[in-house]
């Protein structure tokens, strides 16, 4: 068990626009979870895209995104809204507004995979 400063983690580039820390995972003491805060620079996205083997929550921590979910369209995000994807359900994450937004992902897995669609 760790205390974690968000301050000392590195940053990577998910895609253009994105960014994001690994709180847990495979590297950092996660058993079978990993847990990322993603920030979506405006005008950019979280691509549609499916998680083959694992299901993610995505929570909303700042902003307002653009939601698409399967089966279920597509929604306005704000603070204190999730989305649950099940496995191999698209779903993706769009940035309209002129601020910047941030998400926590979480995976019940070491092994997070993403495929396009």
């Amino acid at each position: 068990m760790s205390f974690i400063d968000h301050d000392h983690l590195e940053v990577s580039q998910l895609n253009a626009g994105v960014t994001q820390i690994e709180l847990v995972g495979l590297e950092r003491e996660g058993e079978n979870l990993t847990a990322r805060i993603a920030t979506i620079q405006p005008g950019n996205s979280v691509p549609l895209h499916i998680h083959p083997t694992h299901q993610e929550l995505i929570f909303i921590l700042e902003g307002e995104l653009e939601g698409t979910l399967e089966d279920h369209g597509v929604r306005t995000l704000r603070p204190g809204q999730s989305i649950l994807a099940p496995t191999r359900k698209v779903h993706g994450l769009t940035n309209k507004t002129d601020s910047p937004a941030k998400v926590l992902a979480i995976f019940p897995t070491n092994y997070v995979t993403r495929d396009l669609v």
